[in-house]
């Protein structure tokens, strides 16, 4: 439930941003590098078995098409594309022991040695990369991760076995984290009479704090939570 509504969300163009949008495919290319460089020197007529060519064109479609339609859809996020990394891997493989990587000016004749050192060196760059720049990244976003904060907020004030209520949530990443179960109801009037936890967002505060939907109890605002687009989400508890 949690994944259907927050993609549902993406897919209505929820928050969306243009200037985000329009670096989608830049930043989504972004997480191949280096690699990526050397696909424009792939040549498909180099592989010499046709079944080799064949598997390498269909690999190529299947890295393209997905990779454009994620990136294109409204509030999509680059990362969502990441999967075609995989058949891109395999492709890169392919041309690499084919081998099928061809500079634009060679004519017949390949420079198998440069591209061995070409290839070597990217090695090299991802070992490097990848054993001391992603911890250090890791350290240093540790404390930036504004989601994972505004969901322990939440998780320190609901139980994990207590059912959390969203009021017409919209698109909501800090669900993602969230521990307690959760059920959507789109106002504040469709919460049921056992309901202990919900949230709302500010321009639902009024109607959640002055609501008669309990007869013997009222809402209590019990913490402002605050995510990475500085939008603020209401958690209340029903009580005495």
């Amino acid at each position: 439930m949690k994944w259907s509504n927050q993609f549902t969300g993406r897919l209505q163009g929820i928050d969306f941003k243009l200037v985000s949008w329009l670096q989608n495919i830049p930043r989504g290319l972004i997480y191949f590098l280096p690699w990526v460089l050397l696909f424009p020197f792939v040549r498909f007529s180099k592989f010499h078995d046709y079944a080799e060519q064949r598997l390498a064109r269909g690999l190529a479609w299947g890295i393209a098409v997905p990779f454009l339609v994620l990136n294109f859809v409204p509030g999509a996020l680059p990362r969502y594309s990441m999967p075609v990394i995989a058949p891109a891997s395999w492709l890169l493989a392919m041309g690499c022991a084919g081998p099928a990587l061809q500079w634009p000016w060679e004519k017949g004749t390949r420079d198998d040695q440069t591209w061995a050192k070409i290839v070597a060196l990217f090695v090299g760059v991802g070992l490097i990369v990848g054993g001391i720049g992603y911890p250090v990244t890791a350290v240093v976003l540790r404390n930036r991760q504004q989601v994972k904060k505004a969901a322990a907020e939440i998780n320190s004030v609901v139980p994990p076995n207590e059912t959390l209520y969203a009021v017409d949530p919209e698109y909501q990443p800090v669900f993602f984290y969230v521990k307690a179960p959760l059920e959507y109801v789109s106002s504040v009037q469709e919460l049921p009479a056992d309901a202990r936890f919900f949230l709302v967002q500010t321009d639902k505060e009024t109607e959640a704090t002055n609501t008669s939907r309990w007869a013997s109890a009222r809402a209590h605002l019990r913490a402002r939570v605050r995510d990475y687009r500085k939008r603020e989400l209401l958690l209340f508890e029903v009580g005495p």
